[in-house]
């Protein structure tokens, strides 16, 4: 299930050529992201099991494949690791829009950007109880 998600969406994406059905699908999957009902875990697994399963997890951890890597709100990505555990995979995203950002000439509101971006992953490693980076990043800013 994971696995085949892995496969199947950065396929799909790989397959979308216009760039503003590209922004129409990003909103999409925003709209989708920020939808209160998400459960957190569910029924499922080998044997009749419980086991926990994170859908936004999974799904982000998916979207961690995708090439290019869209942007995605940077608010939302804060909201869904601190809502759904997924620090992780959100700092991969992050970590990813930082570097595409900052290494190009910005306007001054792109570099506000990426000055929240920075912000954002700072947030994330303090969840995540890596002081030394949160330190280092705050540094930076």
């Amino acid at each position: 299930s994971q696995d085949l998600l892995k496969v199947l969406l950065p396929a799909s994406w790989k397959d979308v050529s216009d760039h503003l059905l590209k922004v129409g699908i990003v909103s999409t999957i925003e709209s989708f992201l920020s939808c209160p009902f998400h459960s957190q875990s569910f029924k499922g697994g080998y044997n009749d099991s419980y086991s926990t399963r994170n859908a936004i997890k999974s799904f982000l951890s998916a979207m961690a494949c995708l090439e290019p890597l869209p942007m995605i709100d940077v608010d939302l990505l804060n909201t869904l690791a601190q809502n759904y555990n997924c620090w992780y995979e959100v700092l991969f995203i992050l970590e990813n829009q930082y570097s595409v950002l900052s290494a190009s000439n910005l306007s001054e509101s792109g570099n506000k950007h990426c000055e929240k971006i920075l912000l954002a992953m700072r947030h994330c490693y303090r969840g995540l109880g890596e002081t030394n980076i949160w330190t280092s990043l705050a540094l930076k800013s």
